[in-house]
């Protein structure tokens, strides 16, 4: 069971949109599960339905205001998590991490969750399982409404942006006035990231190791051709964005099908040309609009990938070898 931002949900009969998508991982251990954040019809409040593994448990809790869990409740799980993907309306980021604290009731049914963040913040939320027969796709999703919280997440969005365009001229400013040098690309890079204007797959490709040239293309994507295999280029713009990759995917029933490689700002296709090398095109980002059935159909195994690369995996490649 997995969904995607803006889809449209029924979670016990009643209906949701879902504005924020955060993956994580134990960091000891490799649990996995999903968290998404649900906006419910006249309701200010969102909801949090988590879903860990293959549907082994669903749970839909709401935030509270409490540091405590509450009597009548004891420890079923500790442990740190870290936060491996990012989709939709939200503050979260890759990388972040928090230590974490689950408790159940005597009853069985209900659950309370304390969450500290590296940084001091503290969530608190409670609630309740859900059998994974009570969540469903809802066919009646208001469209209009759909458009208005994407509207709302992108004035969010460009607000931040404007904010962090400030830092970067403060940022710029001081290393114009206070340093004798310009910091060297790698480091210049590094500040990028900090301040939220992460390295680019364009960019990365006329950084990279291997020799690469602009050809012509047409949709308005910008297209090389490269010297390299298209496997080992795919590989190398994974590492390159250091893993900061929303989806990474191939559709095996397609004839020659691309490595397709999609990021917040950007969509990048890469196929395999003559004599070893290949092509690579980089598009605007936008939104996966593939049917259900479509998406079950495509191989992930980049996107895998590119988990692995977010949380420092030792396996490194041999992951991508082994599948």
């Amino acid at each position: 069971m997995e969904f995607d931002c803006w889809t449209g949900i029924l979670v016990e009969g009643k209906p949701y949109t879902i504005v924020e998508k955060i993956r994580y991982k134990e960091k000891e251990t490799d649990d996995r599960w999903t968290e998404y954040g649900l906006a419910a019809e006249g309701e200010e409040k969102r909801l949090w339905l988590t879903v860990e593994g293959d549907n082994l448990s669903c749970t839909l809790s709401r935030t509270v205001h409490r540091s405590t869990a509450p009597q009548g409740y004891g420890l079923r799980d500790k442990g740190e998590q870290i936060v491996t993907g990012v989709w939709g309306d939200t503050d979260a980021s890759v990388g972040d991490t928090a230590s974490y604290r689950q408790y159940r009731h005597e009853d069985g049914k209900r659950l309370f969750f304390i969450e500290c963040w590296k940084g001091g913040e503290q969530d608190s939320a409670e609630g309740h399982s859900v059998q994974p027969s009570d969540i469903a796709l809802d066919p009646a999703v208001s469209e209009t409404r759909v458009r208005s919280m994407k509207w709302s997440a992108r004035k969010k969005r460009f607000m931040n942006g404007l904010s962090q365009g400030v830092t970067v001229l403060g940022v710029g400013l001081f290393f114009f006035f206070m340093i004798d040098e310009m910091p060297d690309m790698s480091t210049w890079h590094d500040l990028r990231r900090l301040v939220g204007m992460p390295y680019a797959a364009e960019e990365r490709v006329g950084d990279a190791p291997y020799a690469s040239k602009e050809i012509s293309a047409e949709g308005g994507a910008r297209a090389y051709e490269v010297q390299t295999d298209a496997g080992t280029a795919t590989l190398d713009l994974i590492e390159g964005l250091d893993g900061n990759v929303m989806d990474g995917y191939t559709e095996p029933e397609l004839e020659d099908p691309p490595f397709v490689l999609r990021t917040k700002a950007e969509e990048v296709r890469i196929t395999a040309a003559s004599a070893g090398t290949a092509h690579i095109a980089i598009l605007p980002h936008y939104v996966d609009d593939a049917s259900a059935q479509n998406r079950l159909k495509r191989n992930y195994t980049l996107a895998r990938y590119a988990e692995v690369v977010r949380t420092g995996d030792v396996r490194g490649r041999s992951v991508v070898v082994r599948q």
